[in-house]
């Protein structure tokens, strides 16, 4: 039969956690089958057997230095129904790689220090709970630095590469007597899945050299962690405030009321910039510190509205939208100059990236054949690295020192993929309700079956 349809989009959301090979394996046959032209049907054809060799790719992240890169990479284990991940890093002149971690499967969100000479990263400790490890980078073995009962939900550094925020779930009220056999809990605006009650994500501060952890906040409302709030964290540039998202309660329903708040960590003082509903995510701080910009629904329904980028100053205010011009659903991140964002978003069947000077006209960048599959890690000096995929080429690491070029692979770990006949996929359009022109994929199956 032919196969036609829209192709998923990939995800924004910065972080995916560790996942069964055999979702894994359903999710690339779509996406292969989902990418776009033509091949040369000389090649062998891929086969199921072939999957097992596909290596998963994220979460890059660009050196302070600018001269290296390191990211997740992933290999499917089969026999334990995982993919087991690594920490590479990839020298830019050269591609020459580095394996930073051994027998470390859960290993993921790495972080550079401010100063490159040491990376953070999440992995689980004896309870199989995800706690922060940092490793020196010019020779030794990870340290833990946090201790959390019910693990690390994310983490980021302090400017001054002295600490580190990290949010972590509060501990359940202990019980004493006959109630502590009471399991029941009140699901509320959660998932109906849920096994135990929701508890609040509050953030905390450790040293970066000692595992001393300090709670910034408290209470009911605490940060959201739902993938449903993407990147809900980040630190001013002066390291003297953290922006957040808040949610009043910590179910998962809650994250449409969703808010920004800004932390002072001198005078613990909390206030709120950004008030929902709409629900906003992913706060970023200009490099200036004195504005910042966010994600947000142009429309009540979060989940049915494309998400736009706004700004809004740190001492409160109207929000401004920042991409009046782009129509679709965004992601973005601050250029260097802190005139511009970059941002990401769905064109048609593929994925584009925009150079968005504020209050100025976007401009995409050519990006040739590629499509970007992660989210944009960008240096100090405006270079570019990120996942992407090209017609017939799955996940692979790319790099430009300047986004007035096109970006080049610095990576050949799906070679054997890449090798493969994926068959031929059509990019279609047509017309549809009140004349608007939907567009799509469609795949044929091999003539010769």
């Amino acid at each position: 039969m032919i196969g036609c349809g829209t192709r998923p989009l990939p995800p924004d959301i910065e972080d995916r956690m560790f996942r069964p090979v055999h979702v894994i394996v359903l999710a690339l046959i779509i996406a292969l089958l989902g990418i776009p032209h033509a091949v040369s049907a000389q090649r062998q054809r891929i086969d199921l057997s072939d999957l097992a060799h596909v290596v998963d790719l994220r979460d890059p992240q660009l050196s302070p230095d600018g001269k290296q890169i390191v990211l997740v990479v992933s290999r499917p284990n089969f026999e334990e129904n995982r993919y087991e991940n690594q920490l590479v890093v990839v020298a830019i002149p050269t591609g020459a790689q580095r394996l930073l971690t051994y027998e470390r499967p859960q290993v993921q969100h790495p972080r550079w220090s401010p100063s490159g000479d040491g990376l953070a990263f999440l992995d689980v400790d004896k309870n199989k709970k995800l706690q922060v490890f940092v490793m020196p980078m010019n020779g030794g073995d990870a340290k833990r630095i946090t201790n959390t009962p019910r693990g690390v939900k994310l983490f980021a550094w302090r400017p001054n590469g002295e600490d580190i925020a990290f949010v972590a779930e509060d501990e359940p009220d202990k019980k004493s007597g006959e109630e502590k056999h009471n399991k029941a809990f009140e699901v509320g605006d959660n998932v109906y899945l849920a096994k135990e009650a929701a508890l609040p994500a509050h953030l905390w501060l450790v040293s970066a050299a000692r595992d001393t952890a300090q709670r910034l906040t408290s209470g009911l409302d605490g940060v959201c962690t739902s993938p449903l709030c993407p990147r809900p964290m980040d630190w001013s540039p002066d390291g003297n405030a953290i922006a957040f998202i808040s949610q009043p309660r910590p179910h998962t329903g809650e994250f449409i009321h969703s808010s920004i708040k800004i932390l002072d960590i001198t005078t613990t003082v909390l206030r709120t910039v950004v008030s929902g509903p709409p629900v906003a995510s992913s706060p970023r701080f200009a490099p200036d510190g004195q504005t910042l910009a966010y994600s947000r629904a142009v429309g009540p329904e979060p989940l049915f509205n494309p998400a736009a980028i706004f700004m809004v100053p740190v001492v409160g205010g109207n929000g401004v939208i920042m991409t009046p011009e782009l129509d679709r659903h965004l992601a973005g991140a601050w250029m260097p100059d802190g005139q511009s964002i970059l941002v990401t978003g769905p064109d048609r069947t593929r994925v584009s990236i925009w150079l968005q000077p504020i209050g100025g006209v976007p401009h995409k960048w050519d990006l040739g054949m590629v499509d970007p599959s992660s989210p944009l890690s960008i240096g100090r000096d405006g270079a570019v690295a990120f996942i992407g995929v090209e017609p017939h080429r799955p996940a692979e690491l790319y790099y430009t020192r300047t986004i007035d070029a096109r970006p080049h692979r610095l990576t050949n770990f799906n070679a054997a993929i890449a090798s493969r006949d994926l068959g031929t996929v059509e990019t279609i359009t047509w017309q549809g309700a009140d004349g608007f022109e939907e567009n799509g994929e469609c795949v044929p199956p091999f003539t010769d079956f």
